[in-house]
Order: structure tokens, then C-alpha cells, then sequence
């Protein structure tokens, strides 16, 4: 079982990229909050190019030198703490065998992971051998080889985990680096993400125009212009002098509202990013004489299934707003040499913020097909709440921006024997699992149609589609 080095968490985030010292220690403090900042430098000086001669670390040669590349072991060795409990092997770099725990060993206290390593100095005098790994006193020499300098470069060092199920890495009996770094990374997200609707455009008022015009050169009327200022303006009193960073899908009713939201908010807008991933579904080239049968069509299977010839399902938008969502916004403030950004602005459209919402709380398709479109220029204001579970701690917030509108058609079930289906108006509203919350639900029905809850025998919430 390869852990490949502490930071392979977010080895895909950084990799071949710059990592300034000051943003390496804050995530080095985060995994070892036993160390001591003189320690803490003293480790990152054996990952820095030139042993500190550089105010930048290149994560690349960082982490080379932990996994295996780089001979910079001395600096680590005055870091390491106490003596180790647990016993060690290691790979000579002269024969390759794996030595037993007669070598003295040091391991770091308090280690976020099960980490000791091992300095040996060859009887021909060469520079010390660095190995870090993995051990069990149980196991002792027989746990596998824990990575080795190859012969001539002395001072590489390479982790390899135990194979013992009970060890801290395995038994969770430790701190889980992987869990921390990913805590790490859950304090820099920004403090607000605010899905923006583009301004009234020309499909809006006249669907016809699609027949002729291809969806993504679809522009913004007058209304829907002064729509959009009015939305930079609202923006504006809500986040103050935020930092900001915007996402842009790259249609042109989109392009202009972003436009326009640029007039109040130009100044704080750190990068505009025009990213196709958060464009509108793709309907087809042009929705011509056909394009009302397929409407039908879609109304049979459901807007989340349904693919248009030539076009998008709602799922295949699902998963591209996925992608974007993991690999571009959560990973927002983990780029080198950008300012932190407190505000994310995300101009796109009715249908993809319902699914970035989908994709954000979990929905069902079935949930899905409950909520309506956001009206043009209406924005939702996902906040950020460090109480919440997960790797996007973030809910609707109320108070500071729109909140969407949802309804539900459900077969009725009365003690009479009789069956009615009836509509339940903000069925978001309703907690998650929302189909095991029956009693909360037969309270809602009979306040919004003046029935009596105890007549209510049961609830279909698929309306009866399904035996």
C-alpha cells in the first residue's frame, strides 16, 4: 500500500506549479501543529531549490525531495523529534537489503501520521540516508521497504505505508494526513459563491429567434441589460470590497451581463475565467420545425434524461458542472500566486444553476424536476459554513440573495379510500431524505389546501408513476 508522501492529497492541485514558502508553512502548521516555526522552517529550507536561497518552493522539487528525488535530508534530521517507540527497517542505498531496528531511529511528535525515520551513515563515510516510513513494533523488520536513495545519490528518501492493519495510518487510531490536508484546504475557500442568472434576452421574448440564431449568440435586450447593471449594483452592497473572482460561461447573453455587473464591480474583480463547462445546455445547433416534438418528447422521459438530437441531457450538463465545480472553483485559493479571493461571481444560466445546486446538496432527480429556473438576474448566495460536513461546506443563504422556487406533484392517499394528486408548493423546504419525511409533509398539504393531517393515510411522491 503506496502513500507516496504526505502531500499526495493535493498533488494534483500543485504539482509542476509554485508554492510560495509562506503558503507551504501554513499547511505544514496545519499537519504538524507540534512543531515549532523554527522547526517548521528548518523543514521547509530542505525542500526549498538552493536550501533556501529562493523565497519561492517549487512544490515539484518538494515533493521529489520527500518521496524520493531530492538529497536534502540533513535539515529534516535536525527537525525529527524523540526517540521512536516503534521499530524501523530501511533500504540501504549500497545493496538494497532491509536492516533491522538496531539503527537508532527518530520519529516527529505528535505526527499527524504514523512517521519515523531512520539517518545511517555508511562506513565510508558518505552523506546520511535519509528514509522515512512506515512500522509497527509487531511487524518490525517485516514491514516492506520503505523507499531508498539509489546507489551514488546519497541523502534520497522515500515513504511507503505498513502493510500491518494496526498501525494509526490503517486503524484510524491517529490523525489522518489525508483528512488534513483536506481540512486544510476547506479554510481557504472563499467565503461566498453567488450563481447569477444572464439579463432578459432576445429567446426570452421570442423563442423563434432560436430557429435562425444559434443559442450561444443569443444577446441581451434593453431590459435585460439594465437587468444586469441592477444585479451589479446589488452584488456590490452585499460583499462590499471583497475580492473577487468571476466564472463566465462563454454565450453572449452571458458575456454581457457580465459586462454590465463589470461596471460596478471592475475594480475588486481579481480574473474573469470564460469556462464552457457552465454554458447552457446544448439544445442543438438550431431548434428548428422539429424542436417541438422533441419538447414532447422530453416532457415523457424528463428534462434530467432526456437528450436532444445533436444536443445535451441534463445529466451530461450535470457532469461537466461537476467537474467545474471540484476542479476549478473548490480548488480557487490553492493556485500559486493569486490573491485569496473572498467572493466567487458566476454568470451563467436558469437550467445550470439548478443542476450546480444539484450537484452541491445532493439532490435526486426527482428533486431536480421540482425546482424551476431562476428568473434573469436572480441570484442565489451560497455561503459558507464552517459547521457543515464535507469538502463544500456551503448552503442558500436567504437573507442575502433569492432562493428557488420549487413544487411537487404527489398522489394523495385519504382514510376514505379516495386518491387525489395534489401539488405541494416549496418542497425544498422539506429536509433530506425529503421522500421519508411523510409526517412533516402531510403538515404542509393540509396547510396549503385546508385539509385536516389526520385524514391523510399516505403519500406517493412519485405522483403514482411507479407500482
Amino acid at each position: 500500500q503506496q502513500l507516496a508522501c504526505p502531500f499526495s492529497s493535493v498533488e494534483k492541485m500543485v504539482l509542476d506549479k509554485q508554492l510560495s514558502k509562506q503558503q507551504l508553512a501554513g499547511l505544514l502548521k496545519k499537519m504538524l501543529p507540534s512543531m515549532t516555526d523554527q522547526d517548521l522552517e528548518l523543514l521547509i529550507t530542505a525542500g526549498v531549490e538552493g536550501n533556501g536561497a529562493s523565497d519561492v518552493v517549487s512544490f515539484q522539487h518538494f515533493y521529489d525531495w520527500m518521496v524520493g528525488g531530492q538529497p536534502c535530508a540533513e535539515p529534516l534530521a535536525d527537525v525529527l523529534g524523540k526517540d521512536a517507540e516503534k521499530q524501523i527497517g530501511y533500504a540501504s542505498c549500497s545493496d538494497n537489503s532491509v536492516k533491522g531496528p538496531e539503527w537508532s531511529t527518530r520519529h516527529i511528535e505528535d505526527a499527524p501520521f504514523p512517521v519515523t525515520g531512520m539517518f545511517q551513515r555508511s562506513i565510508s563515510g558518505e552523506r546520511p540516508h535519509s528514509i522515512i516510513g512506515f512500522a509497527d513494533a509487531s511487524e518490525g523488520s517485516d514491514c516492506k521497504q520503505f523507499g531508498h536513495g539509489h546507489a551514488g545519490h546519497a541523502g534520497h528518501a522515500g515513504i511507503q505505508a505498513c502493510s500491518c492493519p494496526s498501525c494509526p495510518a490503517h486503524s484510524g487510531s491517529g490523525k489522518n494526513i489525508a483528512k488534513l490536508v483536506a481540512e486544510a484546504a476547506r479554510e481557504l475557500l472563499p467565503n461566498r459563491v453567488i450563481l447569477v442568472r444572464h439579463g432578459e434576452s432576445e429567446g426570452n421574448i421570442n423563442s423563434k429567434v432560436y430557429r435562425n440564431k444559434p443559442d450561444n449568440a443569443i444577446e441581451l435586450t434593453d431590459i435585460g441589460s439594465k437587468q444586469a447593471e441592477e444585479a451589479g449594483r446589488r452584488i456590490k452592497a452585499l460583499i462590499g470590497d471583497d475580492r473577487v473572482h468571476m466564472f463566465v460561461s462563454p454565450f453572449q447573453r452571458t458575456l454581457q451581463t457580465a459586462r454590465n455587473l463589470l461596471l460596478t464591480l471592475r475594480n475588486q474583480v481579481q480574473q474573469i475565467e470564460k469556462d464552457p463547462r457552465i454554458r447552457e445546455q446544448e439544445f442543438g445547433n438550431l431548434q428548428g420545425e422539429d424542436f417541438c416534438k422533441y419538447r414532447e418528447e422530453q416532457k415523457v422521459v424528463g428534462r434530467y434524461f432526456y437528450r436532444f438530437p445533436t444536443g445535451e441531457s441534463g445529466s451530461d450538463v450535470y457532469v461537466r458542472v461537476k467537474d467545474w465545480w471540484d476542479n476549478s472553483l473548490l480548488q480557487l485559493n490553492l493556485r500559486p500566486k493569486h490573491e485569496h479571493v473572498d467572493t466567487v461571481v458566476v454568470v451563467t444560466h436558469g437550467l445550470t444553476m439548478r443542476l450546480i445546486l444539484m450537484q452541491l446538496f445532493m439532490w435526486s432527480s426527482n428533486t431536480f424536476h421540482t425546482v424551476y429556473n431562476a428568473g434573469n438576474c436572480e441570484m442565489y448566495v451560497l455561503q459558507k459554513d464552517d459547521s457543515l460536513p464535507g469538502h463544500s461546506p456551503y448552503a442558500l443563504d436567504p437573507t442575502q440573495g433569492d432562493m428557488p422556487n420549487s413544487s411537487i406533484e404527489l398522489l394523495v392517499e385519504f382514510k376514505s379510500g379516495e386518491q387525489r394528486k395534489m401539488r405541494l408548493q416549496d418542497y425544498l423546504s422539506v429536509p433530506m431524505p425529503r421522500t421519508h419525511q411523510q409526517p412533516l409533509v402531510r403538515k404542509m398539504l393540509a396547510a396549503q389546501h385546508s385539509l385536516d393531517p389526520e385524514d391523510i393515510l399516505n403519500i406517493d411522491f412519485y405522483g403514482g408513476k411507479f407500482a
